[in-house]
């Protein structure tokens, strides 16, 4: 990781940037962190605003923190519901993650393809 003052970004940004590719570079101010570049060159832009979305991983933190079941009991449960009346607990919350999924990509607005 380097350090580079902001002073220094100022006069050779372009540098800051192609490094940033390799390595995450620690912008500071007065000696003191401010900022951090991080390369993202050949990522798609769906993956970049994602990953440095606050509600995107708000949302994964909530996920993380729900109990969870093994394959062979959330097998048994949608073989179980799918048997009663079509609907089981499995498919109403994928239904909720795919509103909160797309919630949370309403929230971050439309994303679009960066120019070439």
């Amino acid at each position: 990781m380097r350090t580079v003052s902001v002073r220094e970004l100022q006069s050779s940004i372009k540098q800051c940037v192609q490094y940033s590719q390799k390595d995450r570079i620690v912008i500071t101010q007065h000696g003191e962190p401010s900022a951090v570049i991080i390369g993202v060159k050949g990522m798609d832009w769906e993956s970049v605003v994602m990953e440095t979305s606050a509600p995107f991983w708000k949302m994964v933190r909530k996920r993380r923190g729900q109990p969870t079941l093994s394959l062979a009991e959330a097998r048994s449960r949608i073989a179980a519901g799918r048997r009663k009346n079509g609907k089981t607990d499995i498919d109403r919350r994928q239904s909720n993650r795919w509103n909160e999924t797309s919630h949370c990509r309403k929230a971050l607005g439309r994303v679009r393809p960066a120019r070439r």
